[in-house]
């Protein structure tokens, strides 16, 4: 006779294997994207258009960039995911900051310890540059200089964080300092580098 725990065990087990089985991607569709008109289209707009990152949920790699397009007056949803279906995983899981510099766009990935760098206007990868823990990113002198926890959060005994200097052409990173516990947003005013903790 079957024991209530032992029940419980392949109750358990059947649910787990079923959510495993619904919830990992099995092709390369990506999420497609959707647009939305939400603008009347304006042909001599001196700003064409912003981009939008959103983080998603955390541990679900459910980060997504949008598109708002002032020239169409379309709100363009998932576009990293369109340009970029063979991207399993797609932009990763916690998209904290993103910025523009020349003709590339820059993608923070805080959990997925990466920034994806993108061509700005069609949003196709270009490259992928791994920081652990990575948190923001500015720009100056053909630099981008990217903020690291590199421990985890909240552990008193963690490593001090840095930031990572980057060039903008070779897409390498060329030097790390360390500037103390959990870095955030930073600020270039002339020649300095003041970083927030």
């Amino acid at each position: 006779m079957e024991t209530t725990v032992n029940k419980i065990v392949k109750l358990l087990v059947m649910f787990i294997l079923f959510g495993l089985s619904v919830a990992c991607r099995k092709d390369l569709n990506p999420i497609p994207e959707q647009q939305q008109e939400v603008l009347p289209t304006d042909s001599t707009t001196l700003v064409s258009g912003f981009y939008v990152v959103n983080e998603g949920n955390m541990n679900m790699n459910k980060a997504s960039l949008d598109y708002m397009d002032y020239t169409t007056g379309i709100y363009r949803r998932n576009i990293y995911n369109q340009a970029n279906p063979e991207v399993v995983k797609g932009l990763g899981d916690v998209a904290n900051d993103i910025g523009v510099y020349g003709s590339k766009l820059y993608v923070v990935v805080n959990i997925s310890n990466k920034i994806e760098v993108l061509d700005v206007k069609t949003c196709k990868r270009i490259s992928q540059i791994n920081i652990t823990n990575c948190r923001y990113i500015t720009f100056s002198g053909g630099k981008a200089f990217v903020s690291a926890y590199l421990g985890k959060v909240g552990d008193p005994k963690a490593a001090n964080g840095i930031v990572a200097e980057i060039d903008t052409v070779t897409l390498r990173e060329t030097r790390r300092v360390e500037v103390g516990r959990q870095p955030e947003e930073m600020a270039i005013v002339g020649d300095k580098l003041y970083v927030t903790n």
